[in-house]
């Protein structure tokens, strides 16, 4: 269940091992920098620095989008997440090539173990963004989706800060 503080925003679902709250502590070390950066899967369009807003009501139907993709990643079934992709980010990343990118984050970071749902916004040139917290070992990594205005990825990432 997705709850704000004051209420609850979307049903009960199946419980997929997705913990999610709006807890914005944040300890990542300097080293994760430059994995990243070699690893990263960044598909940017139009992304700035904003802040973030934590409403979830206007991208509902994303943040369930979001929990499969992460569900689909903890199951290891790429294909499932590429099927989410527009047809520019299909052009650039597979399923192998993600499995590649899931793997090296579980070795670099430790092995994952949960995401918390830290926000969504609404952007006015794409669509809207998603973002979880994820543990991996005791690291922290923000997963953030960025839907296009046909609810289809079009930026993926894995970073250590918003």
């Amino acid at each position: 269940m997705i709850q704000r503080a004051d209420k609850n925003i979307i049903g009960e679902s199946a419980d997929n091992g997705l913990n999610r709250s709006n807890d914005c502590s944040d300890g990542m070390p300097g080293k994760s920098y430059l994995f990243l950066t070699v690893v990263m899967v960044v598909f940017c369009i139009g992304c700035g620095s904003r802040s973030m807003n934590r409403n979830i009501e206007s991208a509902q139907e994303q943040v369930v989008l979001a929990d499969s993709i992460l569900l689909y990643f903890q199951l290891e079934q790429f294909d499932k997440i590429v099927r989410h992709f527009d047809d520019n980010v299909k052009r650039q990343l597979n399923k192998e090539q993600l499995a590649v990118v899931w793997a090296q984050l579980n070795t670099q970071f430790g092995k994952y173990s949960k995401s918390e749902f830290y926000g969504a916004e609404k952007l006015d040139a794409v669509g809207d963004k998603v973002v979880y917290k994820s543990n991996f070992g005791s690291q922290k990594l923000y997963f953030e989706l960025i839907f296009g205005k046909d609810n289809k990825i079009v930026s993926i990432y894995f970073k250590p800060r918003i």
